[in-house]
Formats: structure tokens, sequence, C-alpha cells
């Protein structure tokens, strides 16, 4: 079988399937690779050598092969869905001692929330925006299935709706947090249920503990921890302003993002502009490994294919095809007796999928 040179790369980010403009009479030889036999990269095959075909896996052997299409898997973001759940509670216009706290709590936090929903630096993001407390015959909601419906429902950011929702907001009422939280929860589960390639995340937008319905710092810390342990794993990012910030800034620990973000009344919009890097710090990266064969040209037949490792400094590897996945390093196909992907062994597919700036490249060959 001849073996073609592998077709240029594909854009970052994506799985690409693309079909050669034409399949040229490129050739060269069969044989296998040569790898160190003793290296434990996910790459080499190891095991009984009859199982590894170190350049090409032949589905049909006859005839010359040229290159008639290429596949690559490169590591590719997830988007984030934010459940934020967005405090209006009285204190943020007035303290528990009357004195006025708009300047400083209720206003910074608007414009910190508007610049991070109309930011062109948050695509990438959704969020759905759920306030609290619901407040019913002058009393606050304690039913945490009510904070589970958004005001506004998941929205593509950069969008300046959510802002001028939080804009419109009058404070008032006490704080629920526990309620509404367990509402936010439940709303990302929701959410990672009906949207599974989508990591979901609860954005508690506060000034300070929970005072109404039962809350306390301990039961809500609990919610929030139970979340992050949980399956799916639930982060919870906080965003700050007022004076109680060492019980925030423990919500964030027990959350899994360390700390809260302060808003500070002398620079709002530094806030947001940290909420949108801590939220693409939690945008998990993975990379497909398995690869889908493309549609050949009319009357061609696929012949095998060949696939390459390239490192992040572009150092290539040629991977092994290795039907049983002996030691679980190469690759196979899907259906030995009729292909429709080239599928990685779990040990490549790691190696793969713990190195951002790799990737793997097929070229498939077609007989004539």
């Amino acid at each position: 079988m001849n073996l073609c040179k592998i077709v240029g790369g594909a854009a970052a980010g994506t799985l690409v399937v693309a079909l050669s403009a034409a399949c040229g009479s490129e050739s060269g030889d069969s044989g296998r690779s040569a790898l160190d036999p003793g290296a434990q990269n996910g790459l080499d095959a190891g095991g009984d050598a009859e199982d590894h075909d170190a350049r090409s896996a032949p589905v049909d052997a006859g005839g010359d092969a040229s290159v008639c299409g290429t596949a690559e898997s490169r590591q590719t973001k997830r988007r984030i869905n934010a459940v934020v759940m967005h405090d209006r509670s009285g204190s943020l216009v007035r303290d528990a001692q009357g004195v006025d706290t708009k300047a400083t709590r209720w206003d910074p936090i608007v414009v910190a929330m508007k610049s991070f929903f109309a930011d062109p630096q948050s695509a990438g993001l959704s969020a759905s925006l759920h306030y609290f407390p619901i407040v019913e015959s002058g009393d606050p909601v304690c039913i945490s299935p009510r904070y589970a419906t958004p005001a506004i429902g998941l929205t593509a950011l950069p969008n300046t709706a959510l802002g001028t929702s939080v804009e419109g907001q009058s404070p008032a009422g006490g704080s629920p947090m526990r309620s509404a939280l367990e509402g936010a929860v439940s709303a990302a589960k929701d959410l990672a249920a009906k949207l599974p390639g989508a990591k979901p995340v609860v954005v508690l937008v506060t000034d300070g503990g929970p005072n109404a319905c039962e809350s306390t710092n301990a039961n809500v810390q609990q919610v929030i921890a139970s979340a992050y342990q949980g399956a799916p794993s639930i982060p919870t990012v906080v965003v700050a302003v007022g004076p109680e910030l060492p019980s925030l800034n423990q919500f964030a620990s027990a959350g899994g993002t360390e700390r809260a973000i302060v808003v500070s009344p002398s620079d709002p919009a530094k806030a947001s502009r940290e909420l949108v890097t801590k939220l693409n710090q939690l945008r998990p990266s993975t990379a497909p490994c398995s690869m889908t064969i493309p549609a050949l040209p009319s009357g061609r037949t696929l012949a095998g294919a060949t696939v390459t490792f390239t490192s992040g400094s572009g150092a290539s590897t040629t991977v092994p095809y290795a039907p049983a996945c002996s030691g679980g390093n190469g690759w196979h196909y899907n259906d030995a007796d009729a292909p429709t992907s080239v599928v990685l062994c779990p040990n490549t597919c790691n190696v793969l999928q713990q190195n951002p700036e790799a990737r793997i490249s097929v070229t498939f060959n077609c007989a004539p």
C-alpha cells in the first residue's frame, strides 16, 4: 500500500473533517514506525507486534492508495452556562443601621454586572438571570423551586438585556440565600442535563450573608459545597460588595473558586473584567478522541489511514494501529469490517486531552 503525506491542518479549537480537492498520486513506503519501544507516553503501542501496524491500517489492500480525506482533533474550550443569582435585598441600598448604602453597594454592582453582560470578551459564555428575594405580601418567598425559574432565560453573551434588567430592580426585603442558591443549583443541573456540552456554573452576586428563611452562613456554604462536589460538579463564583468579605470568601472557597471577586465603588468595571476572566478559567478544554471518516470521492474505496500526533512544539510521531488497544495505546477503527470513524485508544486519548497545544491528524488513503 502506498501512503501519502499528511494534508495540512485546520483551524484550532475544532474537529475538522475535510476532503481533498483532488486525490493525488503521492506514494511512499509502507512500514513500521521507529517508535521507542520503552516509551510510556500513550503513543507507543507496546504489546505484541502483530497487534500494531505503525503506519497504516488496511481496509482494502488492493491497488495503490492516494490521499482522499483528512481529519483532525484539537483542544476546544466548552461553553460556560452561568446561572446568575443576583441579590436585590434591601441592604444593598440601606444597611441594618439605616445608613444609605446605594452609592457604595447597589450602584457599583449595577455598573459591574452591566459591564460584564455586555463585554465582548464574554463571548463563549451564556447566562441566565435570577433574583432574590422574591417578595410576596411583604415577605420573602422561602420555596427553593421558585428561585430556579429565571427572570431572563439562558442568553448568549455579550448581550445588553440582562444588564438592563439588573438596572431596573428596586432592592428590598431580606436575604433567603439558601433557598435562592438551592434554586440556582437546580437550574444549573437542569441546564447540564439539557446542554451536556457546556459547563454549568452558579454566579452569586451579593453584599453579604443570609438573614431570612432560616438561611445561615453554614447551610448556605453546605449548599455550595454539595453542588461543587456533586456530579456534575457545579462551581460557584461569588461577586461581592460590602463589609462581609470573609464569609463570602468562604462561600467562594466551598464552590471551588478560591475567593470572592470584590466590587470596588471606585472601579466597579474591574470586577466585571475579573468575572469574565474567572469564568473563562472555568471553561474546560476537551479534544475529541473519535474522528469521523469523511465521505469518500465517488468510485474510491478506503484502503487505510495514517494517524499522527503532533506536540505543541511541532514534533510529530506516528501513532500505531492497534485493533485491540493492547496497553491502551494506539488507535483502531470503530468497526473493522465497515469503519465509519477512527478511535484513539485510552492512553493516547489522555495524552491528547492533557496537552492543550497538541493535535491528532488523520490521513485517509483510498484505492483507485
